[in-house]
């Protein structure tokens, strides 16, 4: 079947309900600008409060850099922004305002989102601020939200902002996450000027300013305060994201977040012993291979999913996988074939250093491995889940943690990274590594037998990918085009073709007419899951 314009269309309205209905929490969301496609007259829906967005200028619809559904705004820094209305966020005393960006450069101060009267929420010294309007004028938090700075100035990708108000606490998140201290707010109700117009990537009014330069996607607001969890729900899924496929510049690029991988020593790329996508990165051991990672990648989160695909050329030294340059946390492959993933943490009070291992010669040499692993602190006791290969592995050591075992992870500097551990010498990997990706949530059985099967059948997908079909499968899109195929939940066309089925829940399915002989089925091949 081919895509026409008109399918895309359709499927185009048909996910952005679906978004609306899957999105909603027990918090009234009253407006959603998904920014996925422009009506005739240029205007982003709004899909709950009915105030839509008119273009101005040069504000363009993205179909290609986009986070979330199927498009967003791209705007220009200069004049370009989305008039939304008048909003009605009630006047109350409570407000959750949220938003994917992704910028370009941090000259001067720049507004994600604002009601002039009502509230605010920016960019400004490089760092995320907030101001909510009350009854007795406007309060506005210090722009101390250090966790959006540029580093040398390379865009650290795409970034999710929000801004909650419970009287009398304002409060800033960054990917889920707090930043900056609680800000007291004087008042209580928060204005609502019904003549303003609202506004996305300028600070409305009668004399609009402060344009936002990059693209924005995905705009919420709530009338109630998000919890911690609802919040971190927002942001679920890839959180950083290494194909492996090629240099941009001189980096590796992280696909999704900020953390590009630095060379450290001579990694280098191959074309040739690959398992997704155009290459993967062989470490030697003897040159101190490592791609350094400077930022953030763990700390923090609740859930955890980490996968790769590995092939070890001999196992006579330690291979570090994944880790740190302080130590608190690291993911190898030891002499005697076991994989491990070491956790030092605090855990109510707590001091904690435990090793979740499989048993010896698990792991083989000269063979592509997927490897994931899994932790999730909201289930008691916590503990880590080691897959090889989509199968859950019995492990020798089954450490438990009763708290947030990511709290106060630090960076990954120096000699800590893809490829390596921390500082010993004896810490470097040996061999090849594809596809890496970071998860804020916790894949359940069924969801890495599905990564697995998808990664290692005859369309090789990669963890990104996987990510979009997985929205398809849990019902939060009707549907998704994924190179060129159109992805449907449905019941299935005809005997699946191509890839195996991924447990109970998972079950891709396949026109095996459509796919008999071919390594890639053509651009519009309608490929149903289940």
């Amino acid at each position: 079947m081919k895509t026409t314009s008109l399918t895309r269309k359709i499927i185009g309205i048909v996910v952005l309900v679906s978004i609306v209905f899957c999105g909603m929490s027990h918090a009234a969301l009253i407006h959603h600008w998904t920014l996925d496609e422009l009506d005739g007259s240029s205007q982003f829906v709004d899909l709950v409060g009915g105030a839509n967005g008119t273009t101005n200028l040069g504000a363009a619809l993205d179909t290609i850099e986009y986070r979330v559904g199927l498009g967003c705004v791209n705007l220009d820094g200069t004049d370009d922004d989305v008039t939304v209305g008048q909003i009605d966020q009630g006047g109350g005393t409570e407000l959750t305002v949220a938003a994917w960006i992704f910028y370009d450069n941090t000259s001067g101060e720049q507004t994600i989102v604002s009601q002039n009267g009502s509230f605010e929420l920016r960019l400004g010294a490089n760092q995320l601020a907030a101001a909510i309007h009350s009854d007795v004028g406007w309060n506005i938090t210090d722009q101390d939200g250090g966790a959006l700075r540029l580093t040398n100035n390379d865009p650290q990708g795409w970034t999710h902002v929000a801004m909650v108000y419970s009287h009398p606490n304002l409060i800033r998140y960054i990917n889920g996450l707090q930043v900056g201290p609680t800000k007291t707010i004087s008042g209580t109700s928060i204005g609502n000027p019904s003549a303003t117009d609202a506004s996305i990537g300028s600070e409305g009014g009668a004399v609009r300013k402060d344009y936002f330069d990059g693209h924005i996607d995905d705009v919420r607001i709530y009338d109630h305060a998000l919890t911690q969890d609802e919040m971190l729900d927002l942001v679920k899924g890839l959180a950083n994201h290494w194909k492996l496929d090629g240099l941009t510049g001189a980096k590796y690029a992280d696909e999704v977040g900020p953390n590009h991988g630095q060379l450290v020593g001579s990694p280098t790329l191959d074309t040739t012993n690959k398992k997704i996508g155009a290459g993967s990165v062989e470490f030697v051991y003897d040159n101190g291979d490592i791609l350094n990672i400077s930022q953030y990648v763990l700390s923090g989160l609740k859930e955890i999913s980490l996968s790769m695909w590995f092939k070890v050329d001999g196992n006579a030294h330690t291979h570090g996988l994944f880790g740190n340059s302080a130590g608190d946390f690291f993911w190898k492959i030891n002499t005697n074939g076991e994989l491990g993933v070491r956790t030092y943490a605090s855990t109510n009070g707590v001091s904690i250093s435990a090793w979740s291992r499989t048993p010896s010669g698990t792991i083989s040499t000269n063979v592509w491995i997927h490897a994931t692993m899994v932790f999730d602190s909201r289930t008691a006791p916590a503990s880590w889940k080691l897959y090889l290969n989509g199968v859950n592995e019995e492990l020798t050591v089954v450490p438990t943690f009763s708290a947030d075992i990511m709290g106060n992870t630090p960076s990954l500097q120096n000699n800590g990274g893809i490829g390596s551990l921390n500082s010993g010498s004896g810490d470097r990997f040996d061999g090849h590594i594809d596809d890496v990706a970071v998860r804020r949530d916790a894949l359940s059985a069924d969801e890495v037998k599905c990564l697995f099967d998808v990664g290692d059948g005859a369309l090789g997908y990669d963890a990104g990918q996987f990510d979009k079909l997985k929205l398809v499968h849990e019902g939060l899109l009707d549907s998704v085009i994924v190179g060129g195929l159109v992805w449907i939940r449905g019941e299935g066309l005809s005997a699946p073709a191509g890839l195996s089925g991924g447990g109970a829940n998972y079950k891709l399915v396949m026109d095996a007419t459509a796919l008999t002989g071919v390594q890639q089925p053509p651009q519009g091949t309608v490929i149903s899951i289940q």
